[in-house]
């Protein structure tokens, strides 16, 4: 009875806190070889927690407001797949202070080929995300990252600092190369005329970067699928405008590069 009685307290007595503003996540080992996470919303129908710092190739699962769970793995920006096992125990809710509270565990280890090891000894990226209802829709802004490390007993979370993901890299790679680098050929393109060469040599240059920045944030789309009727049709159509203006662009861009090329063909023979 007294080692019972020890052992629940050597394995309950460290608690880590995260907070962010939606959420706040407990962790704590409850045996050797298994933690226990609460997390507490002010609104959420759903909570899910992922190994990884993105939803690609990532191990996550979700626990829903009436006490029932998902082991899911996600391999893109789309609703993740079902695992053939559901490793997630003792999924609860509570209503605590106003707030829903979600309680779930895992084995560090599950054995499991579709779920990850959480190590000890070493700090891993995880993440949370809040759903509006008890599917795995989109989570909007509510999601976040933060940090687990276990060195035996003891659970210790932290914040993780943003980091970009490929849709945010995507993203930013076609602000710069269709937004800024694209004014800046029409301004080199139109005006200066007063600093000819330069103003060629410039456009040259920032066409070739805009060229680069293309090839850059075609290599960041995502490749995912999702198999609802809306994510599909929004996904033909983006990359449908994406196609034509990057086709538009390319024809542009040899047009141009003939012209310009005869241009300092006839310069040089002049």
């Amino acid at each position: 009875m007294r080692v019972s009685l020890l052992i629940a307290l050597l394995f309950t007595s460290s608690l880590a806190i995260f907070e962010s503003g939606d959420i706040t996540i407990d962790a704590k080992m409850t045996a050797a070889d298994e933690i226990e996470f609460t997390c507490l919303c002010n609104t959420a129908d759903a909570v899910s927690l992922g190994i990884g710092s993105s939803m690609t190739d990532t191990d996550m699962w979700f626990v829903k407001s009436d006490g029932t769970s998902k082991d899911v793995w996600s391999t893109s920006h789309a609703t993740p797949g079902d695992d053939t096992t559901n490793n997630v125990l003792t999924p609860s809710t509570s209503i605590v202070g106003g707030r829903r509270q979600y309680k779930m565990s895992r084995k560090l280890n599950t054995g499991d080929s579709q779920d990850t090891v959480l190590k000890t000894g070493v700090a891993q990226t995880m993440m949370w995300s809040l759903h509006s209802d008890d599917q795995f829709t989109d989570h909007g802004s509510r999601f976040g990252r933060f940090t687990l490390q276990i060195d035996g007993t003891v659970v210790t979370l932290g914040a993780k600092k943003k980091s970009f993901d490929s849709y945010e890299i995507h993203g930013l790679c076609c602000y710069v190369a269709w937004g800024l680098l694209s004014f800046l050929l029409i301004i080199t393109g139109r005006y200066f005329k007063n600093f000819h060469r330069i103003r060629i040599v410039l456009h040259i240059i920032i066409g070739i970067l805009v060229v680069v920045f293309s090839m850059i944030f075609t290599s960041y789309a995502d490749k995912g699928e999702d198999d609802s009727p809306k994510a599909v049709s929004n996904k033909l159509a983006h990359e449908g405008t994406a196609g034509m203006t990057n086709g538009l662009g390319l024809i542009v861009s040899i047009i141009g590069g003939v012209y310009l090329g005869i241009f300092l063909i006839l310069t040089l023979i002049k």
